[in-house]
């Protein structure tokens, strides 16, 4: 099972967000972190295989978060994710393997966290700009509607 650290500095898009994790897939959620030095505390300790990272988390530069996670775990996924969508290219220049905006239906960011766990190859990346849904098979990612913003306790 793989493991997941989750981390935004705001309490109720964590929780909205972990429920969704632990009600729809298969991943444990080892731990949550409110800021940058939280985070590199927590995968320090737990060793995750994939973080889920608010990229305007208050703490250390942006652009050296993920070399600096990498740096204590080496296969580490990093999946960034804002309230700000202009803040993607940045976030995949500066290393994260996925991007999704707070405001993209929860079915898209299930799928898209789904798809890059899971992932064994270290190869692989999901950071082409092209591709905004993880499934990529011809079905509408969208149709569940809303936002993770407005699943927010």
């Amino acid at each position: 099972m793989k493991r997941i650290l989750l981390a935004d500095d705001n309490p109720g898009l964590r929780a909205a967000l972990r429920l969704l994790l632990e009600t729809r897939l298969e991943f444990e959620l080892i731990v949550e972190a409110r800021d940058m030095e939280h985070v590199l505390a927590q995968v320090e300790d737990s060793r995750p295989d994939c973080v889920i990272l608010d990229w305007e988390l208050p703490g250390r530069p942006i652009h050296e978060r993920a070399s600096v996670l990498r740096t204590l775990v080496p296969h580490l996924k990093v999946i960034a994710f804002s309230a700000r969508p202009e803040s993607k290219q940045t976030a995949l220049e500066d290393g994260a393997e996925a991007f999704f905006s707070k405001s993209e239906p929860p079915i898209v960011i299930l799928d898209m966290i789904q798809a890059l766990c899971r992932q064994e190859n270290e190869s692989e990346n999901f950071a082409d700009s092209e591709r905004t849904c993880p499934l990529d098979q011809g079905q509408d990612c969208t149709a569940e509607g809303g936002s993770l913003e407005e699943h927010t306790v």
